[in-house]
């Protein structure tokens, strides 16, 4: 504030001097008459003083906005903290061989712990309580198509099995029968094909949800350094 107003009089005071100057220069014979110069100093003086209020408004106003938008970043970098431990969790965990696969039922249920009747919306609520309300959003929809699709895969490994087991116990089977039962147990294995295809794909939808969340987290609190030396700067003024 002191440095804006001393920014307003020192371009009041060049004016006045550059006046001066502008009349010796085209040889104004008149002497310097204090009440013909009254006005126009007094004129100045308002110029200068309304330069300040305006300039003083201005800074106060930008200061404002700019400690809003630090409490609104403070507001959301919990959530979106808590959001990213969660989504990186169960990315880790997920990431699992072709053979052990199927576990990824029983990881995910190990992470999301869902209680007795708890809806997605509610086990999400309760995992990243400070994330804002579209953020919860976007997290219930992925973790219900990843716990979903790891339940299809766990079915599948239990399909495999059974048909597996056909396949060894084919003796026991008419020959007739026989390419009914090894067509099966081929269209079984080309399903769990399009599941696990299926699950990658929902992991790396996750993956890239995440990856967004931590740009956000390195965006913000980037800009609430900014805006914290700014504050900081204008208050030791």
């Amino acid at each position: 504030m002191r440095n804006s107003a001393v920014f307003a009089a020192a371009i009041g005071l060049l004016t006045f001097v550059l006046g001066f100057a502008y009349g010796n220069i085209l040889g104004v014979q008149e002497g310097f008459k204090v009440h013909e110069w009254q006005p126009f100093g007094g004129m100045l003086i308002a110029i200068i003083a309304a330069g300040v209020a305006y300039i003083n408004v201005w800074t106060t106003q930008r200061i404002s906005v700019m400690t809003r938008e630090e409490e609104r970043i403070d507001k959301i970098l919990p959530g979106l903290r808590q959001t990213h431990d969660l989504l990186n969790l169960l990315l880790e965990q997920t990431d699992l061989s072709d053979r052990l696969r199927y576990h990824a039922r029983q990881v995910i249920q190990d992470i999301i712990r869902p209680q007795d009747g708890e809806t997605y919306e509610r086990l999400v609520e309760r995992m990243v309580p400070l994330a804002d309300p579209e953020l919860r959003r976007e997290v219930t929809a992925a973790v219900f198509q990843l716990s979903t699709q790891a339940e299809m895969l766990k079915v599948m490994h239990e399909e495999i099995q059974r048909t597996q087991q056909t396949l060894r116990e084919i003796d026991q089977y008419a020959e007739n029968s026989r390419d009914a039962v090894r067509s099966i147990a081929e269209k079984v294995l080309i399903s769990n094909t399009k599941e696990v295809t299926t699950f990658l794909a929902i992991r790396a939808s996750l993956r890239r949800l995440d990856d967004a969340i931590k740009q956000r987290i390195a965006e913000g609190t980037e800009r609430r350094e900014v805006i914290r030396k700014v504050v900081e700067r204008y208050f030791k003024q």
